[in-house]
C-alpha cells in the first residue's frame, strides 16, 4: 500500500481556513500526457492547502482510461481520491472537443452543496474558503478580458445570444476564465432557470457548437458557454472572484503573491514555466512523504513515454486559431 504525502503542521493549520467537511467538492480531469503529472501536483497541493477531509472528485475520460499510468491512479488512491470514469463516448458536441471534458465532469452528480472546478494545470498555494468568497452568490469565476470573445466585442456576443434565442444585453456581456469555476449545487441555472450548473453549461455549450454562423468557437467554446450561463444568473448572484482564485501566469504576467490561493501556471509538457516561478525545491516539497514518485524530476522520468505521446488531435490549436489568438492578445 502506497503512503500518502506527509502533511506538515503548516499544512494542517492552512486547512483550518478552508471549508467545513462535506460542504465543497473540488472537481478536475485527469487526461493522458502532461495532465498526468499535473494532476499529481494538483492533488498534492490541494491536500496541503485544504487537508485530507476535503472532498475531491477526479475524473478520467473513458476514452483514455487504459492509457493513464497506474502510478498516477495509485497516487490518487493513496491520498484519498478514487478517480471516477467519465463517459465521453457521445458528448454531443459538433466535433471532438477535449476541453469539453471539464463540462462533462461538472455535470456529473455529487453530494456537496458547492462545487469548485479547477483546471489540471493549477496549484493551490494557500488555504482559504471558496464558499466565503462566493457569499450569497450562485456562481463565481475570475473575469476574462482577452481573446476574440472579450466583452467589448459585442457583435460576437450578440450573435451567440441570438443563436440561443436569448435577449441581447444592453451593457457589457459577462465573460469569465473557465480555469476555476465556483458554483452552488442547486437547480437555478440555464435558460429555464431550473437546471444544475453542469447540466446547464453542457446544454448551452452543445447548442452553441451546433449553431450556424458563429466564429472562433475553438478553443473558447467552454468560456463562451460559461459567459452565457453567467449572463443568465441574476447580477447579485453572479460573483466576480478576485484573481487570487485564478492567478494566471499568462493572463497578467505577474508572479503569485501572498494572496494567491490558486495559481494557474499553464505549463508545457516539462513544466518549465512552473519551475521558473515556483523553484524546484518548492515543487518537490509538495510530494514530501510520497513513495510513488518522490520528487518532480523522478515523476517526469517515470511518465516520460506518456508525456511524449500527449500531443493528440484536439489539444493542439490549429494554426489559424493560434494566429487569431495571438492577434487578439
Amino acid at each position: 500500500m502506497s503512503r500518502p504525502i506527509r502533511l506538515r503542521m503548516a499544512d494542517r493549520l492552512a486547512a483550518l481556513r478552508g471549508p467545513a467537511s462535506g460542504q465543497l467538492g473540488i472537481i478536475y480531469v485527469i487526461d493522458r500526457g502532461k495532465f498526468e503529472w499535473q494532476s499529481v501536483l494538483l492533488l498534492a497541493s490541494l491536500r496541503r492547502a485544504f487537508g485530507r477531509a476535503l472532498a475531491i472528485h477526479a475524473y478520467i475520460p473513458a476514452s483514455v482510461e487504459a492509457e493513464i499510468d497506474a502510478r498516477v491512479v495509485d497516487f490518487h488512491r493513496a491520498n484519498g481520491v478514487i478517480p471516477k470514469v467519465l463517459d465521453d463516448a457521445h458528448p454531443g458536441f459538433a466535433r471532438p472537443y477535449p476541453h469539453g471534458n471539464k463540462i462533462l465532469a461538472c455535470a456529473a452528480p455529487r453530494s456537496e452543496p458547492f462545487g469548485l472546478f479547477v483546471d489540471t494545470d493549477i496549484l493551490a498555494l494557500k488555504g482559504a474558503n471558496p464558499i466565503t468568497a462566493l457569499g450569497q452568490g450562485d456562481f463565481g469565476a475570475v473575469p476574462a478580458r482577452d481573446g476574440p470573445w472579450r466583452p467589448d466585442h459585442r457583435d460576437m456576443w450578440d450573435a451567440a445570444y441570438a443563436a440561443l434565442d436569448l435577449p441581447l444585453a444592453s451593457g457589457p456581456y459577462p465573460y469569465f476564465n473557465a480555469g476555476t469555476v465556483l458554483f452552488r449545487q442547486a437547480p437555478c441555472f440555464g435558460r429555464s432557470g431550473d437546471q444544475m450548473f453542469g447540466q446547464a453549461w453542457l446544454e448551452i455549450a452543445r447548442a452553441l457548437d451546433h449553431a450556424e454562423g458563429l466564429n472562433a468557437r475553438r478553443p473558447w467554446l467552454d468560456q463562451i458557454a460559461l459567459g452565457v450561463i453567467a449572463g443568465l444568473v441574476a447580477e447579485d448572484k453572479r460573483i466576480a472572484l478576485d484573481r487570487a482564485w485564478n492567478h494566471s501566469l499568462t493572463g497578467n504576467g505577474q508572479r503569485p503573491d501572498a494572496q494567491t490561493v490558486l495559481l494557474h501556471y499553464h505549463g508545457g509538457a516539462q513544466g518549465n514555466r512552473l519551475r521558473n516561478v515556483m523553484g524546484r525545491s518548492r515543487i518537490d516539497a509538495l510530494l514530501e512523504g510520497d513513495d510513488i514518485f518522490g520528487d518532480f524530476n523522478r515523476m517526469l522520468r517515470a511518465l516520460e513515454a506518456s508525456i511524449a505521446a500527449h500531443e493528440r488531435p484536439g489539444y493542439k490549436r490549429p494554426p489559424r486559431q493560434a494566429k487569431l489568438k495571438q492577434d487578439w492578445e
